[in-house]
């Protein structure tokens, strides 16, 4: 339990910083001070850690860090900007995304309904296994997990 409180305070910061940096677009230049640790209300480690996960990620972009021997520096945030908007890829932490349990997963990988086989722009392969509480998609090329997601009646509507 502990570790989805630090898990959901880290998601609640992350959308913080992202909701910080969109709404910056509308001015000529950003408060750095409003992504300071004290005004994201969090530690200077934290706050670090996560804007080296986002940049990382490519959600944001502008920033160098430096790294020591005993501790890494975040340098000039001045230049930071987001480069996804908001709800592209993250949900807001009041509205979490629901979970899929592994033996739900299973079960549906084991005796759910086959959809067909789907190929995106580049040429990837899906298939979607339909089950009554999640549907889980895997490339058949590989056979690696490409995401679970809880049952929804659209998603039956499309893969057939």
């Amino acid at each position: 339990m502990g570790w989805q409180l630090v898990m959901s305070e880290s998601i609640k910061l992350i959308y913080k910083i992202l909701k910080i940096l969109e709404k910056s677009m509308d001015y000529s230049k950003l408060d750095v001070d409003r992504l300071s640790p004290e005004a994201l209300g969090t530690s200077l480690n934290r706050r670090n850690a996560i804007l080296e996960m986002l940049l990382k990620k490519g959600y944001i972009d502008g920033i160098a860090i430096k790294k020591y021997v005993d501790k890494e520096s975040i340098l000039g945030l001045g230049n930071i900007k987001i480069t996804v908007f908001r709800g592209t890829y993250f949900s807001p932490p009041e509205n979490p995304r629901q979970g899929v349990h592994i033996k739900d997963a299973k079960e549906t990988l084991l005796k759910g309904a086959v959809g067909k086989t789907m190929t995106n722009t580049r040429g990837q392969k899906s298939v979607v296994y339909i089950g009554d509480k999640c549907n889980v998609t895997i490339n058949p090329d590989t056979g690696m997990l490409i995401q679970t997601n809880p049952s929804r009646k659209k998603v039956i509507r499309q893969c057939y």
